[in-house]
């Protein structure tokens, strides 16, 4: 398994657990009464993590069996995320609510960053078909 690889399976298990976050507050938050429309884009915040990371594992699940497009798929996410996480922080937000999405937010960019630096070998490609 190459260096490529197991950045994307860190990735993909990272951004699990980020997707499960963003579900498991959508689902407490409609068990409780809200409806789906409130939970997912008042404010869109839950609905950005979900897809921000459910675009991070589809590209890390894409790296780990060697399909092009792993990199990009994982760093447009990572991006999305970041992204999500400075709109909070400069909204006026709470620290307390932003801070884990900024540590992962880097985490993420750095993965990103090896993914899209980490060249495939052209022999993976042709072992694949």
């Amino acid at each position: 398994m190459s260096i490529r690889q197991i950045a994307g399976v860190v990735g993909c298990l990272a951004a699990g657990w980020l997707l499960w976050q963003g579900v498991s507050a959508v689902l407490t938050y409609t068990s409780r009464g809200g409806d789906l429309y409130g939970a997912l884009m008042d404010p869109p915040t839950s609905a950005l993590r979900i897809v921000a990371a459910s675009a991070m594992v589809l590209g890390g699940l894409l790296t780990a069996v060697k399909l092009p497009g792993g990199g990009w798929c994982f760093g447009i996410g990572a991006l999305t995320f970041s992204t999500l996480t400075a709109a909070m922080a400069l909204s006026g937000a709470d620290q307390t609510l932003w801070a884990d999405e900024a540590v992962i937010s880097a985490f993420a960019i750095l993965l990103a960053a090896m993914l899209a630096l980490l060249k495939r070998h052209h022999r993976d490609l042709h072992q694949q078909f």
